[in-house]
């Protein structure tokens, strides 16, 4: 009977055998035993059972797995729930407030706060707006049509 998952076998609970010794027929089914029982919890191809983020929503309750690839789809999908709540670097982000009476999104000014909340730069990194700590917008220029 094997112990695992439950406990793991270690050398004073499995046969010990030494060069000449006779191995027995029940210390190859113990150790086959656990062979087996590891790839049981394993599964085959450990991975995950879908594409990043579409496999389900991150369980918290939940302390059994019934397989590896099962415990590791979780952890992604909390990773996923996790990333997917930031402003992507590479553009693409909506801020979506929770509600309508909430503010989407708040750029606080530290104490003594001497360079700019925010700044929109050309593609060559100069600075073509701004909006200073104390709120003043500056713009190279504004352009009266619309967005």
């Amino acid at each position: 009977m094997a112990t695992y998952p439950n406990a793991v076998d270690t050398t004073a609970t499995l046969p010990n055998k030494s060069a000449g010794d006779v191995v027995q027929s029940s210390d190859v089914n113990l150790a086959y035993a656990e062979i087996i029982a590891i790839t049981n919890a394993v599964g085959t191809t450990p991975g995950t059972s879908g594409p990043w983020g579409s496999s389900g929503t991150f369980t918290t309750g939940t302390t059994v797995w019934g397989s590896l690839n099962a415990r590791v789809q979780n952890i992604e999908n909390g990773l996923y729930s996790i990333n997917s709540a930031y402003v992507s670097k590479n553009g693409g982000s909506v801020i979506l407030p929770s509600s309508g009476g909430s503010i989407g999104l708040v750029i606080q000014a530290q104490n003594l706060q001497s360079v700019s909340l925010q700044e929109w730069q050309a593609n060559g990194g100069t600075p073509v707006a701004s909006i200073s700590a104390a709120g003043a917008f500056k713009a190279l220029s504004i352009d009266g049509g619309t967005a």
